[in-house]
């Protein structure tokens, strides 16, 4: 048995979580930054932490993290190449010139956007940085994250219903519903353009054929004297 002294877990910060972040922009600060040494041990780079920002934009994710390494000392001139020009963009992003100490990056307001790189067998699935803003303009000037704008837009997709078309909808002088209040094209009652039909006789012709029901109506109309029409005269039903 081993004496590790007297422990208070409620002294302590929580572990920090290392679930994967909805790919999008983000609002981070940079609480850490520091020169460490390449893996291989031929260089070094600048390790940057940055945390979420409490805003309502993305409370959910209050004290998640994000890490980036900015390779400025390696044989790869590419590799150099790519790590200044990140460094500019944050620089840029929040609002600093010349700067010889990494503790110039510290505390700054800065807007992150991040990736989601798939597994690939060796390494878990992760988030990574590939790309530096200003916070100010994508958060503070009517600015939302778009993780939040892509997360409400899939429910909303995933919960709409498709619109339902009325029946016969497009064809001129269709009755614009099959109730027995349905009218026609001039916006009359049907029931007063066929006044001798039961309204159940309406029904069941704008539900059964419409053109039908059109052509009786016109013909009613021209008609000089409105004569009351016979179910068998005008057109034919066919049986169901």
């Amino acid at each position: 048995m081993t004496n590790i002294g007297e422990f208070n877990p409620d002294q302590h910060e929580d572990a920090k979580s290392f679930e994967i972040l909805p790919a999008g922009w983000y609002a981070m600060q940079t609480i850490n930054a520091e020169v460490r040494k390449n893996s291989k041990a031929e260089g070094q780079h600048l390790w940057l932490e940055l945390e979420m920002l409490e805003i309502p934009q993305q409370v959910q994710f209050k004290g998640r993290c994000a890490w980036d390494r900015l390779n400025m000392w390696n044989p790869k001139e590419q590799t150099v190449k790519i790590a200044n020009s990140r460094l500019k963009q944050i620089c840029k992003s929040i609002g600093l010139g010349t700067i010889s100490d990494s503790d110039a990056l510290l505390g700054k307001q800065i807007a992150v956007k991040l990736k989601v790189r798939p597994a690939d067998g060796k390494y878990e699935a992760q988030n990574e940085i590939i790309e530096y803003d200003s916070f100010t303009a994508r958060f503070q000037s009517g600015g939302v994250s778009p993780a939040a704008n892509s997360s409400a837009a899939a429910s909303a997709s995933r919960h709409a219903q498709p619109a339902k078309k009325a029946r016969g909808a497009g064809v001129p002088g269709y009755p614009r519903s099959s109730s027995d209040h349905v009218t026609e094209a001039s916006g009359r009652p049907l029931m007063h353009v066929l006044p001798h039909w039961p309204a159940s006789g309406c029904s069941q012709l704008a539900s059964r054929d419409p053109t039908c029901v059109i052509h009786m109506i016109r013909a009613l109309e021209q008609s000089a004297n409105h004569r009351t029409p016979t179910r068998t005269g005008a057109c034919h039903l066919p049986d169901r």
